[in-house]
């Protein structure tokens, strides 16, 4: 994924970025966790945790699990996707989002 397209230091994996493109860049989604990083969380109002390139979560609240990309709100030049392969014990669906 690359969070600006004309960037070359932009371009992240879904662990995020290390170092971003600029050093006082500090507008990110979820502050804390590296610009460009594959973040979750489960409800609309729990804690985000880092997913990464690898994660393994256990003890979870119920609930609807949401992905997203550490960036800020200005994802209209952002390019790329992250695919996730998800593997789920003790689930079950909630059905269509409401």
């Amino acid at each position: 994924m690359r969070l600006s397209w004309d960037t070359d230091s932009w371009a992240s994996d879904a662990n995020g970025l290390t170092k971003p493109g600029s050093p006082a860049y500090k507008s990110n989604l979820v502050d804390g966790f590296p610009f460009g990083a594959l973040v979750g969380r489960v409800g609309a109002s729990a804690d985000v945790f880092l997913i990464g390139k690898k994660a393994v979560k256990t003890g979870l609240p119920a609930g609807r699990l949401s992905l997203a990309v550490n960036d800020n709100p200005h994802r209209q030049n952002n390019v790329g996707a992250y695919q996730v392969t998800l593997t789920a014990t003790d689930a079950y669906d909630l059905g269509d989002a409401q």
